[in-house]
């Protein structure tokens, strides 16, 4: 099972470097729109919005919910084998 862990482990990494990557970018975005070094919230929806509807971050949405489904199938499959066992 540690084959497992690992591969989980893996899948996560590659996740949150992609989810931070996204993040930033939006954070980019909307300051780029505002002139704001901090934009607010409102701002962050609009940058997330316009995101979304971006042709050329297709590779990048897709990528990063192709990840979050890979790594909630993993989780899943580690708790439905896990359920009910008592002790290591």
């Amino acid at each position: 099972m540690i084959w497992f862990l690992v591969a989980q482990g893996i899948v996560f990494l590659l996740w949150a470097i992609e989810a931070f990557r996204t993040l930033f970018g939006l954070r980019k975005r909307a300051a780029a729109t505002t002139g704001r070094q901090f934009p607010g919230p409102l701002s962050f929806v609009g940058a997330v919005s316009t995101w979304l509807r971006d042709p050329a971050e297709r590779s990048r949405r897709w990528r990063l919910l192709g990840l979050t489904v890979v790594l909630l199938a993993l989780t899943l499959i580690w708790s439905q084998s896990h359920s009910g066992v008592a002790g290591p």
